[in-house]
């Protein structure tokens, strides 16, 4: 029709009934918001204005932007982002959302992210993710940890990233990779601010606690741990360029010879990264190449 696309094995629609079912090779496209559904099985209930797609779906958004290179030429940049969860539900309509339940995963180029529950208010442009003991989410080498994570987005991009209990954030410094040497703030409430999918600010609110590396002149100068109201770390080009503490202010330093060969043993107490837990691109294939890839391995 003018706002859906399928394409399946097997279909029933019913217009008496307000229903339909597709099964086998289920493919959905919304075309007004470039957004593509895979499934085994789907569902479209009239009365609810819902589409509902069981059983281990696939979500992908395709992005796209206008981007000038170094010669001035502008060329179209396409990014996709792709959703896996064990089931999803499409709301259409004035209350459109997007909702995945359960086991949820999310892959972009640099972002991604896993959680309990996943709704995208399409209105508002407004995605929470919450229903699981921790979210976790990736920006570059950034992870943030939290109950609860809320992201306000412009133009389908994150801009404003909320972390809302227990949040703990975790950056490995690029400097000196393999090292031990990782960046760490722990608070109750976290900000990030992104622009152009790049990480800007972290904000640390409420009982902020940070353990800092330091750099001279290129050189590990030392660990310097800190508390304070708030805690403010600027980004540039994927690295920690400052650390600020706000009001409330108390810390200690330590010399490098107090830290070479023991970056480790510099941990909060809530000290946790889950690089084990991050979304690859290679899990995100459709159902039918997923079930052929376990039958090969077979």
């Amino acid at each position: 029709n003018d706002s859906l696309r399928l394409a399946s094995d097997w279909l029933f629609d019913s217009q008496l009934q307000g229903e339909l079912h597709a099964r086998g090779h289920v493919g959905v496209e919304d075309v007004q918001n470039n957004t593509t559904i895979y499934g085994d099985t789907l569902a479209r209930f009239a009365k609810g204005n819902y589409l509902l797609v069981p059983k281990r779906p696939l979500l992908l958004y395709i992005d796209s932007s206008q981007v000038r290179d170094s010669t001035g030429k502008v060329n179209t940049k396409f990014d996709t982002m792709f959703v896996r969860a064990d089931t999803m539900r499409i709301y259409q309509g004035d209350s459109a959302r997007f909702v995945a339940i359960d086991s949820v995963r999310v892959y972009r180029s640099n972002f991604s992210m896993t959680g309990g529950k996943l709704i995208y208010d399409q209105i508002h442009d407004v995605m929470t993710v919450f229903h699981s003991p921790r979210q976790h989410v990736w920006n570059d080498s950034t992870e943030i940890d939290a109950d609860s994570v809320a992201m306000l987005m412009k133009e389908h991009h994150m801009n404003r990233l909320f972390a809302v209990g227990h949040a703990f954030s975790t950056s490995p410094m690029e400097e000196l990779p393999n090292t031990g040497r990782v960046d760490q703030l722990e608070g109750e409430n976290m900000m990030l601010i992104v622009e152009h999918d790049t990480a800007k600010q972290l904000y640390d609110m409420s009982n902020a606690l940070s353990i800092y590396f330091m750099l001279s002149d290129d050189k590990p100068d030392g660990v310097n741990r800190a508390s304070g109201d708030t805690i403010r770390m600027d980004f540039k080009e994927h690295k920690v360029i400052r650390l600020a503490v706000i009001s409330g202010t108390e810390g200690e330093y330590f010399p490098e010879r107090f830290v070479t060969g023991r970056a480790k043993a510099f941990r909060l107490t809530a000290y946790e990264r889950h690089d084990n837990l991050r979304p690859r691109r290679e899990e995100f294939v459709v159902p039918w190449d997923e079930k052929e890839k376990m039958r090969d391995k077979r």
